[in-house]
């Protein structure tokens, strides 16, 4: 795994292959985490990924209230890391400000199942799934904007 920082607001993830299986976006306007992730990738990549993330933001003090998770290039399961997230990560970020998640559906069967997985063990935020990026967006950013102003 090689991450790319490009600059204080984005990096990305490559395998050992050099192709990009994750790409990180942060919007200060609305302290939205963008997260693209690509093609089949495993659990505990999947996890260092989420760590680095969090590295990341708590590096450059950016406070994420909000995600839009792209998962439509995303092939088969990730339920291995359902239980890790809700019971490791979301806690935290649920505790330093998050309270949204769009989620975009994948076009792997598999990858939807374990995205249903995943809406059935959250707690303690909103998260709505939806079949195109332009919506989810829409969604989420309105939702942040109501709590912020």
């Amino acid at each position: 795994m090689n991450i790319i920082s490009e600059n204080d607001l984005s990096f990305k993830v490559l395998d050992k292959y050099q192709k990009i299986i994750f790409e990180y976006r942060y919007e200060s306007a609305h302290k939205l985490a963008i997260q693209i992730w690509y093609g089949f990738i495993r659990d505990t990549t999947i996890i260092e990924i989420y760590k680095e993330i969090a590295k990341f933001a708590f590096q450059r003090k950016q406070a994420i209230f909000g995600s839009i998770t792209d998962l439509t290039d995303v092939e088969g399961s990730f339920d291995g890391t359902n239980e890790w997230l809700t019971k490791e990560y979301m806690p935290i970020a649920i505790k330093y400000g998050f309270r949204f998640a769009a989620n975009i559906n994948s076009k792997d069967f598999f990858a939807n199942l374990a995205l249903d997985e995943l809406e059935e063990l959250k707690t303690g935020y909103v998260s709505k799934a939806f079949d195109n990026f332009e919506d989810g967006y829409e969604w989420v950013t309105a939702q942040l904007s109501k709590i912020q102003s």
